[in-house]
């Protein structure tokens, strides 16, 4: 059966049998398809709850996982990762007070599991939401976009500095580990992408094999994987509606350990070349603000929280290094949604960065000559003057 021919209606047929729901397919992440079920019998009672303890003239959202990548069918992908996707809202939840709760930044709740369909239902963020990108285009005022950067990093700030032998992470990250989801496919596809333009960019096979080591190694290198991460934090992933009174944070399908910045610079990397480097003033400006605010309130909470590769110049150098790659290969790999009047800009910043990950990888330092991005994403890893 192809992703697009699930029956979401018949589905909810069965479980709620006295609501009639529309379906509307909603855009964003590729793994799998996502829609919003609206209720079209409303109940005249407003408190009458369905069996998902909210009330039943309030519209959820599903998600339906193939066993393929939804957005490409040819990619196989386990169905396992709804599991992960369930354990880590359910952790979320469980953690709200200290992640959530001190930003007001809202993560979707878990309503059902249905792991022999491979159906989720999730709470409704709100229908007049968008993506970080599509929100920071239309212009948003600054002051608004400060906020928004500032309640994201301090999010971000308590998700990764939550202790791990506490029994809500040690359960979630027992039921992560239990799905065992291979993405081998996925990062061959990955990969592939990341070979296939920087050939198209003109570089040499010399060249792309030295860069092509270097994120290799670095996917490889497990020795710093020691923070709850969403691991695929791209600008699809925040959601935030037109007075920015809901901030939310979805598609946790991919949440695991990893590295400490892998979030922070995906996110970033995303922004920035769509937001920073795109075609409207506004958007420019905007996007600058909220990178800026971002970074400024994560090293801050980060900080402040003492998390331990922040007080240990030689993790710091490490960790740094792991942020190059990242930006790096994110900057190669998804030209696709970048503008495309940006292509070669943007290839030849992330070959810079991988270069600057192989000389901090080598001597311990990268040289001086800056590329854009660098103050705002990672210049504040060196934490000079933190003990």
């Amino acid at each position: 059966m192809a992703a697009a021919d699930f029956d979401f209606a018949r589905y909810l047929h069965k479980i709620v049998p006295d609501v009639s729901y529309s379906i509307a397919e909603l855009s964003g992440g590729v793994s799998n398809v996502t829609v919003r079920a609206i209720p079209l019998l409303r109940p005249a009672v407003s408190d009458n709850l369905g069996p998902f303890g909210i009330p039943k003239n309030s519209s959820i959202v599903l998600k339906y996982a193939p066993p393929f990548v939804a957005g490409v069918p040819s990619i196989p992908l386990s169905q396992q990762r709804q599991k992960i996707e369930a354990a880590a809202l359910t952790y979320l939840q469980q953690i709200s007070r200290t992640a959530g709760a001190d930003s007001a930044v809202v993560t979707p709740k878990l309503l059902h599991e249905d792991h022999e369909n491979h159906i989720l239902i999730l709470e409704d963020l709100g229908s007049d939401t968008a993506p970080i990108n599509k929100w920071l285009e239309n212009g948003p005022p600054i002051s608004t976009v400060c906020s928004v950067g500032d309640r994201v990093g301090r999010f971000l700030a308590a998700l990764h500095s939550q202790r791990l032998d506490a029994k809500p992470a040690i359960t979630a990250l027992l039921e992560i580990e239990s799905a065992q989801v291979d993405l081998s496919s996925m990062n061959s596809e990955i990969a592939s992408k990341f070979l296939a333009n920087l050939a198209d960019a003109g570089y040499g096979e010399t060249d792309i094999a030295a860069l092509y080591s270097l994120i290799r190694a670095e996917a490889e290198d497990k020795s710093m994987d020691d923070t709850f991460s969403h691991s695929d934090f791209w600008s699809e992933s925040i959601l935030v509606n037109k007075d920015a009174s809901v901030v939310g944070i979805i598609d946790w399908e991919y949440a695991r350990l990893a590295k400490p910045l892998l979030d922070m610079n995906m996110l970033l990397t995303h922004v920035y070349s769509r937001c920073v480097l795109g075609p409207s003033p506004g958007s420019q400006q905007a996007g600058r603000a909220f990178i800026k605010s971002l970074t400024t309130s994560y090293r801050d909470a980060i900080i402040a929280r003492g998390v331990r590769w922040t007080r240990d110049p030689t993790l710091r150098t490490a960790i740094r290094h792991a942020a190059y790659v990242v930006v790096g290969r994110e900057m190669i790999t998804w030209m696709e949604y970048w503008h495309e009047e940006c292509h070669k800009q943007i290839i030849e910043s992330g070959v810079q960065y991988l270069k600057k990950a192989a000389q901090i990888r080598n001597d311990g330092v990268a040289d001086d000559d800056e590329i854009e991005l660098l103050d705002d994403v990672l210049d504040w890893t060196a934490l000079e003057g933190v003990r």
